[in-house]
């Protein structure tokens, strides 16, 4: 479990790439590239794409970066779990705070340590989640399958 944590974590803060072939002529691909992306707005990550000629033929290439949004979320967390250590560390040896509210700081920066992993595993997955619909999309945007309506859907 540790390690499928790490791995969303991961998946949150890192920059992929991709790159799908196009058997169409470039303006026939980036007709079914606008149709097929036209539904879809990603909001866990920021999305660029570009098209490529290559000895092979046209190739559009996709960069996935993490979005600016979730690089501040991250910061401010890890701030905020900062200062509630702070204040625990503060409520329990200070003689000014009775031990009721240092007990409960306390279980606050506890309790928020514990989750702070779960809360990022979960935007980890949405972002994981964003990306596999672009690149379905755009897999089957640069495939014959939305046409011969034999292909089958995932």
């Amino acid at each position: 479990m540790a390690s499928e944590m790490r791995r969303m974590a991961r998946a949150l803060v890192e920059h992929r790439a991709a790159s799908f072939p196009a058997p169409f002529a470039r303006d026939d691909a980036e007709a079914r590239v606008q149709a097929a992306l036209a539904s879809i707005e990603p909001r866990r990550l920021r999305f660029e794409r570009r098209w490529a000629e290559g000895p092979s033929g046209l190739t559009l290439e996709t960069e996935y970066h993490p979005s600016a949004r979730a690089k501040r979320m991250l910061e401010a967390s890890s701030m905020a779990l900062v200062a509630l250590a702070g204040a625990s560390a503060w409520a329990l040896l200070s003689d000014q705070v009775g031990r009721t509210l240092a007990f409960l700081v306390t279980l606050a920066t506890v309790l928020s340590m514990l989750g702070f992993p779960l809360v990022v595993a979960a935007f980890g997955a949405q972002r994981e989640a964003e990306e596999a619909r672009i690149a379905r999309a755009l897999k089957r945007a640069l495939t014959d399958e939305g046409e011969s309506g034999g292909g089958r859907s995932r």
